[in-house]
Parts: C-alpha cells; sequence; structure tokens
C-alpha cells in the first residue's frame, strides 16, 4: 500500500476511536523537545516547519523545550541537568525566552526552526543571529537568556512537562489537540503533514 494511502487510513482509523481528536477547525500541536536532541531537530526542520509553513493559519502550535532534564531549587535558585549537558540546557533556556515572551507566532517558530538547524542550537551567537532573522531584537531577550527570568521560563516548562499524563519517557513527544495517541506521533514523525490534514473538520486547500 502507497504511504501516502496508509497515513490517511491510519489517522481515519484513530479518528473512529477517538473522535475528540479530530473534526476540529484548528488543530494545537504540542511538542516537548530538546534543544540538542538529533530526533526533535529532524522533526523541528523536516516534518514540523514545513507543515506549518503550509497551513499555519489553521495550527495552533504549544512548543515546549524541556524533555527529559531534570529541575531542582537550591538556595533559591533553579539548576538544570539536561540529558545532553549544560549546553542543551542553555538552548533549551535561549528557547523558553522566545517563546514565553510576547513576539509573533511566526518569529517564534522561525527562531525555534533556526536555532534547530543551525550547527549548534546551544550558542548564544547563532541565537542572536536567529533572532535577527526573525524580526527579534536580541536586547528583548539578552537579559532573559543571561539572567534569572529565563531560568523561570525553564522551570515553568519543566512542570508543564512532568504534569503530562501519560508521563514524557522520550522526546521528540507529540500531542494532537491535547491528546497523546501514539499511533499519531508514530505517523506525524513520518509525515506531519498528510497526518495533521487528517485532523481536520474542513480540510485546508493546502492539504487537498
Amino acid at each position: 500500500m502507497h504511504l501516502k494511502s496508509f497515513c490517511f487510513l491510519s489517522v481515519l482509523f484513530v479518528c473512529e476511536l477517538s473522535p475528540v481528536l479530530c473534526k476540529q477547525d484548528l488543530v494545537k500541536v504540542s511538542l516537548y523537545y530538546e534543544s540538542l536532541c538529533p530526533f526533535c531537530r529532524q522533526f523541528v526542520t523536516q516534518e514540523l516547519y514545513p507543515g506549518y509553513k503550509k497551513i499555519k493559519d489553521f495550527l495552533l502550535i504549544d512548543l515546549v523545550p524541556f524533555g527529559k532534564a531534570n529541575v531542582t531549587k537550591i538556595d533559591g535558585n533553579w539548576e538544570f541537568k539536561c540529558q545532553h549537558g549544560p549546553k542543551e540546557c542553555l538552548g533549551n533556556k535561549i528557547q523558553a525566552c522566545v517563546l514565553t515572551k510576547s513576539f509573533q507566532k511566526d518569529s517564534k517558530i522561525g527562531f525555534v526552526y533556526c536555532m534547530m538547524n543551525s550547527s549548534d542550537p546551544g550558542k548564544i551567537s547563532i541565537a542572536e543571529s536567529c533572532a535577527s532573522n526573525n524580526g527579534i531584537l536580541w536586547r528583548d531577550i539578552v537579559d532573559c537568556v543571561q539572567g534569572t527570568q529565563g531560568d523561570d521560563f525553564l522551570a515553568h516548562y519543566g512542570d508543564v512537562t512532568n504534569d503530562l499524563d501519560p508521563k514524557l519517557t522520550y522526546v521528540p513527544h507529540i500531542l494532537f489537540n491535547g491528546i497523546f495517541n501514539a499511533t499519531l506521533e508514530d505517523l506525524a514523525r513520518d509525515n506531519f503533514f498528510k497526518t495533521v490534514c487528517g485532523l481536520f473538520n474542513t480540510k485546508p486547500d493546502a492539504c487537498n
């Protein structure tokens, strides 16, 4: 069976079992990820972002850059331990600052794509360049990145991640309309655009 046909039939099957996932005018996509995770970088750059560009007016994108990190508060300060080391913690913090502040949706998602598509998503100079390329002034986020505000933002994303049910055990971890479905996640990792197109009540023209 052709891959696209298999994807479509699989989505239909999921929709029959869990109708709340489907028949929506807007689809919310929640991605739980880490800045240096190679599979997360692949999904963002090759699946999520290209699909978003095609049907962005019909998607609500919720990005949560924390993943399998750990966070504790010691003497009033947040301390993070990330799966891929301190540089990943910095990369997560940089993205947390941009995602939490009131920039335009396109700017936020474009920034995350730029970072995840770069040679080093945990490097300040690359973050400055990605900010500039997406209409974000570095001065509007530098204090967040270098100070405690960014730690607070990242700790919040840690709370959001740790509150998941079922619990996160790997990344990337993908929810549709606030619900985890393993079949949809597997399909989305292979073909995000086709998978999400199957969840609309009325498909955007780009899906046809």
